[in-house]
């Protein structure tokens, strides 16, 4: 058997047991979905048994997921197949020769695998996770009801594993498994079951409450079932992001955190960006390929300091799906806002247009261009009343919006340093240096000419931010300072603190001190 088999024959069997694990969990906590179950659960006659299944289901998970870590010498574990990717001699070699592919690409994807490796490490359930499945699995707690506290942070651990799986699988196999697709399945199936473990044997709850399991299950069929919206084919819809999701893991781990907070309620931690049902596997699945690419091409090398990247027509695609995201969610969530009967028709032909271009049935997003600005901290400036956390907006934060003025409309969507401009009506305003090119074209630090009413944008949204923060509780603050001062070095080393850094030389100690 030659090394590329031998890979991927370990693969195989690494995402057999990553995709039971994930399977398991899904089952078990799928109980959770089904309408009214807390009190169907509480007057079922099957009271008694159903916990008994439930933690049944969850033991097998995190023994299952347990085991997909070891660290043991000579077995198949993610853990070893990682050092064999990284270290074995040939393996790239052998893998872009068995898919035919440059030895770049399977690199590129082995590296996003190991940054998605690297953060699992960092994590308290994957560093504890055989003490959590002797508390799981054995019990071996004083309090009985302390292995269901640790349901949160294995789930989390168990979706960034299908993540890392699905990277390691694109590197090996040019392309992503079908876990998610399987859970997905399995979920629905799995709610039918709970529902009628319920409602199969409820005694006088069931008078109060006539809805039986059939109607459970199409209620929920109903409710994730409807027209996807890109294709508009009837399909089991998603949880799409509206933003890419590399975007938020990458600010996490920014952060020198681990969290992200939002300004509509900057007390609260959260692990991921805005999602919504919206897209059916296949239009998921493609603009995953855009992302995939602007993710491993761009984003984190350019993070890495490769300031110069020759592209093709994947990045313009890329930007075209992110403008569209924006435009389409924002028209439904603003739809009584006020535009001009100009602007609506050109709010509606930019996002029929951005869909047909995508979908392939015409050749280009014509007069509806896509531009690109990359930021960097600010070494020095005249522009006068900057907010003082200018640094850490303009290459830390992630925001959207359709903005513009009486002249001019674009949707607006911003990546860390990386921002997107999608043109609606570019009005007589001059860009230079910032257009994705059809083809191919090449991305390099260099002086760009943009209208000046940018600046005017991205002081209003940094103020925006700024003001937020300044929202955050005693309580919030203090948890920040005590997970810095315990991760002081990784903190240190972190691109949010270089921001910092750069705003403290701009502003003084000011601009991160709370008076």
């Amino acid at each position: 058997m030659g090394l590329a088999e031998n890979l991927r024959d370990d693969f195989q069997r690494i995402e057999s047991e990553t995709r039971k694990a994930a399977i398991y969990c899904s089952l078990s906590r799928a109980w959770m979905s089904v309408p009214n179950g807390v009190a169907k659960w509480t007057h079922s006659n099957c009271g008694d048994a159903l916990p008994f299944i439930q933690d049944g289901l969850n033991m097998a998970f995190v023994a299952t997921l347990a085991a997909t870590y070891q660290d043991k010498k000579g077995s198949v574990t993610i853990p070893n197949l990682m050092k064999r990717l990284s270290g074995e001699p040939g393996a790239v070699y052998a893998l872009a020769k068995a898919r035919d592919a440059l030895q770049n690409e399977v690199n590129s994807h082995l590296e996003l695998a190991a940054r998605a490796f690297d953060t699992i490490k960092h994590l308290k359930s994957y560093q504890s996770l055989k003490k959590l499945r002797d508390e799981v699995v054995a019990h071996h707690t004083p309090d009985p009801e302390k292995p269901r506290a640790t349901h949160g942070p294995l789930n989390r651990l168990m979706v960034r594993t299908v993540r890392l799986v699905d990277h390691i699988a694109v590197a090996i196999n040019g392309r992503r498994t079908a876990t998610g697709t399987w859970v997905r399945k399995l979920r629905q199936q799995g709610v039918a079951f709970w529902s009628y473990g319920m409602d199969a044997f409820v005694t006088d709850f069931e008078a109060r409450d006539p809805l039986c399991a059939a109607d459970a299950v199409r209620a929920l069929k109903m409710s994730e079932t409807e027209a996807c919206s890109f294709c508009r084919k009837v399909a089991p819809l998603q949880n799409s992001h509206v933003l890419p999701a590399f975007a938020y893991r990458w600010l996490r781990g920014r952060s020198g955190t681990g969290h992200i907070r939002h300004t509509d309620n900057p007390n609260r931690r959260v692990q991921d960006g805005l999602k919504l049902k919206w897209l059916c596997d296949d239009c998921e699945a493609l603009f995953g390929i855009f992302e995939t690419a602007f993710a491993t091409k761009v984003f984190y090398p350019w993070q890495e300091g490769k300031h110069r990247v020759v592209y093709e027509d994947w990045l313009i695609k890329f930007c075209v799906s992110v403008s569209w995201r924006v435009l389409k969610y924002l028209r439904q969530l603003n739809s009584g806002h006020r535009y001009t009967a100009d602007q609506l028709k050109l709010l509606h032909d930019a996002e029929c247009r951005w869909r047909a271009y995508l979908r392939g049935e015409v050749e280009h997003p014509g007069k509806f261009e896509q531009h690109l600005l990359i930021f960097d901290n600010i070494e020095s400036t005249t522009v006068r009343n900057l907010p003082r956390n200018i640094n850490r907006f303009m290459t830390g934060a992630i925001s959207f919006d359709i903005v513009g003025s009486q002249k001019s409309l674009m949707t607006f969507a911003k990546l860390g340093r990386f921002t997107i401009f999608g043109m609606i009506d570019k009005g007589p305003y001059v860009w230079k240096g910032t257009k994705v090119h059809l083809r191919h074209g090449e991305l390099k630090p260099g002086e760009v000419v943009v209208p000046g009413g940018l600046l005017d944008l991205f002081r209003s949204k940094a103020s925006y931010v700024d003001d937020a923060m300044k929202r955050m509780s005693p309580t919030q603050l203090a948890k920040i300072e005590d997970h810095v001062m315990h991760n002081l070095d990784r903190f240190c080393a972190s691109d949010q603190f270089r921001s910092i850094e750069a705003d403290i030389e701009m502003f003084g100690l000011g601009a991160v001190t709370r008076k």
